[in-house]
């Protein structure tokens, strides 16, 4: 009983829940919760932040007058998709854009003055970060700014993207460009490799990623580093000067770190064994010191005007001094090191000394060449280095002495007080084992390039010289005399040449030419010598020997060089006709103060007496024979040039002198009457060894074809 009672009241339960449960599905739908409406011309919903929050608040709906930018909500995303929130927008509120929600900057923000610089650059991620932009006569540079966080400078070409850059980074804008500032704290940096813009560093070195440490203003381009025109960087290493006179158009001198060749005009190459440097412009300033094998302090200051290739090699591991090598291809390079200046060209090699430098000279051994690699330092046919002790002293060497003995750091400074001048002595004794050598100027360039001139000189020439002295230029007139640029003195049968410490190839072998012409003097008087012992010897006595037999007072012989030359236009010499010459600087025909060649001579200045004659016509012979080819030839356009012109006086300017009574105009007769005179002279010139076969045929090569 008491079971089916529990049955039954389960049951009820049962039921009754499933009754609840049923009325739930199939009672009534609840209402929709109710939708806000908003009166979008009411002035109070303006004035509630809410109202900007709430998405069912629609933009495009508001009355932008009304807007309340106090309470506005500037993360909302959709306001930046609408028209009138930038035209209703105050200038003051643009500092509280989110920048990275703009879609269209060039659409939305047609004026990008407008623009907070620093919180475009804080938006687009880069922590910390700054922008200032100058203004420079109320005007304030040209800037663009992208939906991708990129900003250009319409000027000057410079662009960033802000996200790229590491935090605390401060950008600053000029009229000229993009420059880029670290704090102090960060040592290290990775620029971005797109982008063009400068790093800023002064007053303390900042050491690049995969590069040099370096302070000054570095000017990058897509990832590659620049010495941007009128900027002056320093590495470690290397200090480069940009001039502002770059040639537009090019971003300066581009700078690479893996010490390899590359194909920019204007470049340098930094490692840690080794720099290039490839300038081709007018003018680039280069300081190389410390590192590579240079001591504490030491530097070297290159100068470059047009085209020059530059390499220094540290050989420390191989104990030996730093190996620069300068190829000079057009133009001028300089070199400072210490006190010492060098002027290198494609003409040759000058050195001065100076009286202040910076830093300490460097220790270094210097090969000079043409672009072509032919040595410039004197003989082609042997290479040769200068090599330098770091106490303002060098030497130059043939460069088949071994390296380990003349370039190891320990033994410069005895190499170089041994071997200056014993080395150019026993060069110049090569070609003249009794010759002398006077050096008062202890200039190793000077005595370089006497050995390498007189080298150059014909045999007979060389043999003649005693003796070369070379001497300071406020001396040189004790030698030689008020105004001479040099001069050859042949005292009791000894030949020797003075020399300053500026003098040239051509001043040289004129000077040279003098020896030969003292010896073949000095050799008639011999002849005619010989002669009055043969006569002697024959008659008895010169009393005995029968007046046609003796040789004709003042005891000359009409067939000896000087006679054979001097015949060929005695009557024009200045000193022939009592004429007192007072020539000023360098000798200049009277007429137009011209110095072509004219007369049969080869200057006015040859004009003045038979030696110079003779001197200035060895030098030209041998320094321009494409000139002397036309001179010798009626036929050339050196006279067709000339024709129908005046033939004005033929002396030297001096003063006031009387007119020369030649006068008239170049004919083919007097063209002819010239060419001769220059013809017999170069065949003097070579049948008494003043000239060699080789110049004689570089003259005369074109008759040939």
């Amino acid at each position: 009983m008491k079971r089916s009672v529990r049955i039954v009241v389960c049951t009820i339960v049962l039921l009754v829940f499933l009754a609840l449960a049923f009325a739930q599905e199939t009672g009534p739908e609840e209402a929709p919760a109710e939708q806000l409406s908003y009166d979008y011309a009411d002035y109070n919903n303006y004035q509630n932040p809410d109202f900007y929050r709430d998405p069912d608040s629609d933009p495009a709906q508001w009355d932008w007058t009304q807007v309340n930018w106090a309470v506005f909500d500037f993360e909302r995303a959709d306001v930046y998709d609408v028209p009138e929130f930038y035209a209703n927008l105050p200038v003051e509120r643009y500092s509280d854009l989110d920048y990275r929600l703009v879609p269209d900057f060039e659409l939305y923000i047609p004026d990008h003055s407008l623009i907070d610089g620093n919180k475009f650059v804080r938006d687009f991620g880069c922590v910390g970060c700054s922008l200032s932009a100058a203004v420079i006569y109320d005007e304030r540079p040209n800037l663009r700014y992208t939906a991708e966080g990129h900003i250009s400078h319409l000027t000057s070409g410079d662009n960033i993207f802000v996200g790229d850059f590491d935090l605390g980074a401060s950008f600053f804008v000029y009229p000229e460009g993009i420059t880029v500032v670290y704090p102090q704290n960060i040592q290290e940096i990775n620029p971005p490799s797109r982008g063009t813009f400068t790093i800023s560093s002064i007053d303390q070195m900042m050491h690049l990623l995969g590069g040099r440490p370096f302070e000054g203003r570095l000017t990058f381009l897509n990832g590659q580093a620049y010495v941007r025109r009128g900027d002056r960087v320093t590495f470690d290493v290397l200090e480069v000067d940009a001039p502002s006179d770059f040639p537009e158009g090019m971003m300066g001198v581009a700078v690479y770190f893996d010490g390899e060749t590359h194909p920019e005009r204007d470049y340098v190459s930094i490692s840690e064994s080794v720099i290039i440097i490839e300038s081709n412009i007018a003018r680039m300033e280069y300081i190389v010191k410390n590192g590579l094998g240079l001591g504490l302090d030491q530097m070297i200051q290159f100068e470059t005007r047009s085209s020059s290739h530059i390499v220094i090699e540290d050989r420390s591991e191989q104990e030996l001094i730093p190996l620069v090598t300068v190829a000079v291809s057009t133009g001028e390079l300089q070199m400072f090191n210490g006190d010492l200046e060098f002027s290198f060209s494609s003409g040759g090699t000058n050195m001065n000394r100076i009286s202040y430098y910076e830093g300490n000279p460097a220790q270094i051994a210097l090969r000079v060449t043409d672009r072509f690699g032919e040595n410039l330092l004197g003989r082609r046919q042997i290479s040769e280095i200068l090599v330098f002790d770091g106490n303002n002293n060098f030497v130059v060497l043939d460069e088949s002495y071994d390296p380990q003995a003349t370039q190891c750091y320990h033994c410069t400074s005895t190499l170089i007080g041994t071997l200056r001048y014993a080395q150019t002595l026993a060069r110049l004794r090569e070609s003249n084992p009794d010759i002398v050598l006077t050096d008062y100027l202890n200039n190793p360039m000077v005595s370089s390039n006497i050995v390498s001139f007189f080298e150059n000189l014909p045999p007979a020439i060389r043999e003649n010289i005693d003796e070369i002295v070379l001497v300071w230029g406020r001396d040189l007139a004790g030698f030689c005399g008020n105004r001479a640029a040099a001069c050859t003195v042949n005292s009791f049968g000894r030949n020797t040449i003075y020399l300053p410490v500026e003098f040239s190839q051509e001043t040289f072998e004129h000077e040279a030419a003098h020896a030969l012409t003292y010896a073949l003097e000095e050799g008639t008087e011999q002849e005619v010598l010989e002669i009055i012992y043969s006569l002697i010897e024959t008659y008895g006595s010169l009393e005995n020997t029968p007046v046609e037999q003796l040789p004709s007072p003042p005891f000359s012989i009409e067939e000896t060089f000087a006679s054979r030359w001097a015949a060929l236009n005695t009557e024009l010499y200045a000193e022939q006709n009592d004429n007192e010459l007072v020539i000023i600087g360098h000798a200049r025909w009277q007429g137009d103060l011209d110095d072509e060649p004219r007369f049969g001579f080869f200057s006015a200045y040859g004009a003045t007496e038979i030696r110079e004659d003779i001197a200035e016509a060895v030098k030209t012979i041998r320094s321009d024979p494409t000139l002397v080819a036309e001179l010798i030839n009626p036929e050339s356009n050196y006279y067709h040039s000339r024709m129908d012109r005046s033939l004005s006086n033929p002396f030297p300017l001096s003063g006031s002198l009387p007119d020369f009574p030649i006068e008239g105009i170049m004919t083919p007769e007097i063209a002819q009457e010239w060419a001769q005179t220059y013809r017999t002279k170069l065949d003097l010139a070579l049948e008494y060894g003043f000239i060699t076969e080789e110049d004689y045929q570089r003259v005369t090569r074109g008759e040939e074809q």
